[in-house]
């Protein structure tokens, strides 16, 4: 049977901490806060096991609670681990260490630091990191726009293919209330408008991630002059969603549209005509052959665009940093 415990008193800080770097410019920061827990009933101070200590009422939880102290946290930086520590002067007490730990982001290391409490989730500004990825890609002309063609004016077999770097968004936010279903209905949507600098279908949403959190909301000062007086309110804590997505955009002339040569089989006299195989005038066989956009036969290659993916309003369903 489990035994009761507590939290005795305001926690303090830990004695270890640390800030790793790495290659890509990223910071991690870990840090600790240690509580003093305290058995409810001291017959059974005997029985009281780590898991009892370090489950106790009002202990962080793992993966859900936000760092902080006194009138001050660091957003985005959750408790991570846990563990407990029997006081062998006084086996009613136990202190456990817990250990936050802040996602790797961009910045220095001031941009760390604990700050005061938000009065409400709307006051958390959102966290927006870049990085890149490279995919690989056909390569229908050369860099002076000229078509990659064999000797005789045909296209390869195989493509040429060349490599684009696309731009890595994750961006990070606190929101009180998040849908599961926001899962699939956001994620493998393009941008329906200008985002982030960028125009229409140029940004992909790759990923979409809920986490359920528990952030600090500073109280009420009140004020006890006004008529009638208003009361000051305790802290408390609010259970919000940290949600993240992952967005890439496309430097690509069309961005995320589905572009390639029209040509096939069969091809249209005149507009709206009826559709007739496209022959071969020299052998008078059935062949392949270039299209316009009409459905014409064209003597060139003609570049079609389709808006494959479906599109969503970032500007609502994405916070930016402001």
């Amino acid at each position: 049977m489990a035994v009761s415990c507590s939290v005795h008193g305001a926690p303090r800080r830990g004695l270890t901490g640390s800030i790793v770097g790495d290659d890509k410019g990223k910071l991690k920061v870990k840090n600790q806060l240690v509580y003093r827990v305290k058995v409810d009933d001291p017959d059974e101070a005997k029985d009281c096991t780590y898991f009892d200590a370090i489950t106790a009422s009002g202990l962080p939880i793992v993966n859900l609670s936000v760092y902080s102290i006194g009138n001050l946290w660091i957003p985005y930086s959750i408790c991570r681990s846990k563990s407990a520590k029997q006081d062998q002067a006084n086996i009613r007490y136990w202190d456990v260490t817990c250990d936050f730990e802040s996602p790797k982001s961009e910045g220095g290391e001031q941009d760390h630091q604990p700050q005061e409490k938000p009065e409400s989730v709307d006051d958390v500004q959102p966290k927006i990191e870049y990085s890149s990825e490279t995919i690989e890609v056909v390569a229908w002309k050369d860099i002076d726009g000229n078509e990659i063609l064999n000797p005789v004016g045909e296209h390869f077999a195989e493509p040429t293919m060349r490599p684009v770097t696309l731009v890595v968004a994750n961006l990070t936010f606190y929101a009180e209330t998040f849908a599961w279903s926001n899962i699939a209905d956001h994620g493998s949507h393009a941008n329906a408008g200008p985002w982030n600098g960028k125009p229409r279908y140029s940004w992909l949403i790759t990923d979409v991630n809920r986490s359920p959190a528990k952030i600090p909301i500073a109280g009420d000062p009140g004020d006890p002059e006004a008529e009638p007086p208003v009361p000051p309110t305790p802290d408390s804590e609010l259970e919000v969603v940290q949600v993240s997505y992952t967005v890439k955009y496309n430097p690509l002339e069309h961005g995320w549209r589905e572009s390639k040569i029209l040509n096939g089989t069969k091809f249209r006299s005149a507009v709206g005509a009826a559709p007739q195989i496209y022959m071969d005038d020299k052998n008078d066989m059935p062949t392949t052959g270039f299209l316009d956009a009409d459905g014409l036969k064209s003597e060139t290659a003609v570049y079609g665009e389709w808006e494959h993916i479906p599109t969503l309003n970032f500007s609502t369903a994405l916070k930016l940093p402001s």
